[in-house]
């Protein structure tokens, strides 16, 4: 491969009805990274008033078109758009003690709800399924000894 390449990234991108401002920023903080982008619906140019909002419309001048956050090293990606949330996937954070583990999962828990509470698991010494309160699933696991 040579330094021009890039290697392909992929990186996760959540939807939210009015609250991707609101919920990137918890992240960030809960997990010590930072914004790195914020781009709002009244930033986009005046001849492209719908680009990328397909059948939905445009959507209020303040939320968010396009935000982004950097945790250790990796990137979260967001947007305002209507509609129901997306079903089907979680989101999981592996970490490396215990108590970032108790951290990250009360942290996320709050005005959410645990449906698995932090335990030990064959495959982990602490894992746990957390709902947020934007309705994002969580996996927060601490492989401890167990890890692979």
């Amino acid at each position: 491969m040579s330094h021009q390449e890039k290697l392909m990234q992929i990186y996760p991108y959540l939807f939210f009805d009015g609250q991707c401002e609101e919920a990137l920023a918890f992240y960030a903080e809960l997990m010590n990274g930072r914004v790195s982008e914020l781009h709002r619906y009244r930033d986009m140019p005046a001849d492209a008033p719908d680009a990328g909002c397909g059948e939905a419309g445009t959507p209020s001048p303040e939320h968010i078109m396009h935000m982004q956050i950097e945790v250790a090293g990796h990137v979260l990606m967001g947007s305002d758009a209507s509609g129901e949330a997306p079903q089907g996937f979680s989101l999981a954070l592996s970490v490396d003690t215990r108590e970032e583990a108790e951290r990250l999962c009360s942290g996320l828990a709050e005005g959410g709800e645990i449906t698995l509470p932090l335990s030990e698991t064959f495959w982990a010494e602490r894992f746990a399924l957390v709902k947020d309160r934007f309705g994002v699933a969580w996996m927060v696991m601490y492989e401890g000894a167990r890890g692979g």
